[in-house]
């Protein structure tokens, strides 16, 4: 058998590179994107569900799996019971269905709780989720991290600290 070693392979005049053959293995992870933001929000009493953060891919394969990492700077500036609820949305779907946060099931969101004493705390959570795509065709899918404040008696949620924090969106797209 015969082999070929390189230290990289760049296409010609504009062509492309192709090796539609090529057999991927599952698990591998075929592209991933990543998402920055530092805009301040901040989500007083029982505003509903606010999207703090978007994130974006258009997947190579219809039948991928999609795993998202939200990196979330969050916290309240006084003391009390710190909690929200949270979820992933995803543009593909039109429902929450697709176990898009840590625990899912029937109420299709999960619950982030602190209890702060004496004055205002910051945190640094991360949240995953994934969906196995099935698409007829291939096109550019929004994943959205929204949280909601349960009830007017919990502190304001900070995102972000007025910039001085930031909050990382990471998308990967996984061969099946």
């Amino acid at each position: 058998m015969s082999k070929i070693y390189v230290d990289e392979i760049l296409p010609k005049d504009n062509s492309t590179i192709s090796a539609p053959n090529l057999d991927i293995p599952a698990g591998t992870i075929i592209q991933q994107v990543h998402s920055r933001s530092t805009t301040d929000i901040t989500i007083s009493g029982t505003a509903g569900w606010v999207s703090v953060f978007t994130g974006t891919i258009t997947p190579k394969y219809a039948n991928s799996k999609i795993y998202i990492e939200m990196s979330l700077a969050h916290g309240v500036r006084s003391s009390g019971e710190h909690q929200f609820d949270h979820r992933i949305y995803s543009s593909n779907s039109t429902d929450y269905t697709h176990a898009l946060t840590s625990g899912g099931g029937s109420s299709k969101y999960d619950v982030t709780r602190h209890s702060v004493q004496g004055g205002g705390a910051h945190w640094h959570s991360r949240f995953v989720g994934y969906e196995e795509l099935n698409m007829g065709s291939i096109t550019e899918i929004t994943y959205d991290f929204q949280i909601y404040n349960p009830a007017t008696s919990y502190p304001d949620i900070r995102v972000n600290f007025s910039g001085r924090a930031a909050s990382v969106m990471t998308i990967q797209e996984i061969k099946v």
